[in-house]
């Protein structure tokens, strides 16, 4: 058995931030269905509004105020890899004692290579173990497990 920890820990978030305010009065997507006359009928709406309002926005995120968009160019593997470089600088350790690169993340535009061998290449390590845990708000948890 191999004992493993987490020697350091680092985030990165994308420069560009969105306040809500960037989608009040954006179309609303609705869910049609067709009532016992057959008349077509708007079946659900965004958090019960029939535009988006700030308020709506609220209240179906649980209060998030603001939101980060990457840019074109800025890819899951770039933002993985400043948090890493973060992460590193932090523990104090070198790449050369990195023993695993675990990624969670959704599925991406590419899957192969992983995002976590895309950052394991950024940092110039090859290491045995690299892998994505693609299983989107569960995926922290089980890659720590």
């Amino acid at each position: 058995m191999v004992n493993l920890k987490i020697a350091g820990t680092g985030r990165y978030l994308p420069e560009h931030a969105l306040d809500n305010l960037h989608f009040v009065n954006l179309p609303v997507l609705h869910k049609y269905a067709r009532d016992s006359n057959g008349q077509v009928k708007i079946a659900e709406t965004y958090a019960g509004e029939s535009k988006i309002t700030l308020e709506a926005i609220l209240k179906s995120t649980g209060g998030i105020l603001t939101r980060r968009k990457s840019q074109d160019d800025e890819f899951a593997c770039d933002l993985g890899y400043n948090a890493a470089r973060i992460a590193l600088d932090k523990s104090g350790i070198s790449t050369k004692d990195l023993a695993v690169i675990i990624v969670a993340t959704l599925p991406h535009a590419r899957n192969i290579p992983s995002v976590a061998c895309r950052i394991g290449e950024k940092l110039g390590v090859r290491i045995p173990i690299s892998q994505d845990i693609n299983y989107a708000c569960a995926g922290f948890p089980a890659a720590l497990n």
